[in-house]
């Protein structure tokens, strides 16, 4: 009779604490809808943005960079919120890789020769203000999962760069690209799960793609030939598809 009370009380009690504590979690997400998150990642380029095809105008040579954000939530309803985010991405260029296309180029000209060419260059940088709405589903009492979506504007960053190209050991040329601005459209999907550290601190961890597609017009770039003592500024039109998929984790703050 007691074998069979005991394992009734105990099933009974933890029963009993779980309910508690469902309700209390329930209770916690009734006060608390709003949240502020501070999230840093890697944020790795695909499709032509990180490409280094030389023939194709798009190729970005973006390198795997870094990410920053701030994100502000708050629900509307018990599954859906809305959000805002500002971030800030930036990728470098694959200089080496740029560097050593160019010097096939002209090895493959009409001069002929050794060539050489030196690239220094500033990384590319999105800086973005986006709005959207993202969901809250329960996976266990402390942690859930959360889709996103956002879209905004953003100042996207045509990097500065210099060029400085040998022949056989001769310092011909050097190329002087200035940095240039553009407003342009960004936007995010992504996933992300939340946990619960404590009533008013979350632990967050998201996925997501980010993208943007930029022009900037008229460029200038200022070309110096170090034989003939000439100089030359010149305006070239330039476009990039900024597609990045970043990894991040985050503190949340929930009020």
């Amino acid at each position: 009779m007691i074998k069979g009370i005991i394992p009734l009380f105990i099933g009974i009690l933890f029963s009993k604490v779980a309910f508690t504590q469902s309700k209390l979690n329930a209770q916690i997400d009734q006060v608390h809808k709003g949240f502020a998150s501070f999230n840093i990642g890697i944020g790795a380029p695909i499709g032509n943005f990180a490409s280094n095809s030389f023939n194709n105008y798009s190729a970005g040579y973006a390198k795997t960079g870094a990410m920053i954000d701030l994100t502000f939530g708050y629900k509307i309803l018990p599954n859906l919120g809305i959000t805002a985010m500002v971030r800030n991405q930036t990728n470098d260029i694959d200089i080496d890789e740029y560097a050593e296309d160019w010097e096939d180029f002209y090895e493959s000209g009409s001069s002929g020769g050794d060539a050489s060419v030196f690239v220094e260059a500033q990384p590319y940088r999105l800086n973005s203000f986006m709005i959207g709405i993202y969901g809250t589903f329960k996976i266990t009492n402390k942690l859930s999962f959360e889709p996103r979506i956002l879209s905004g504007y953003a100042i996207a960053v045509l990097p500065y760069m210099t060029e400085d190209i040998y022949n056989s050991g001769t310092h011909l040329i050097t190329y002087y690209r200035e940095s240039a601005n553009s407003w342009t459209i960004s936007s995010i999907i992504g996933v992300g799960v939340n946990y619960q550290l404590a009533e008013e601190v979350n632990l967050m961890f998201n996925v997501d793609y980010h993208a943007a597609v930029a022009e900037w017009k008229d460029v200038k770039t200022s070309y110096y030939g170090h034989i003939t003592g000439t100089y030359e500024n010149r305006y070239y039109d330039y476009a990039r598809i900024f597609s990045i998929i970043n990894t991040n984790i985050g503190l949340g703050y929930r009020f």
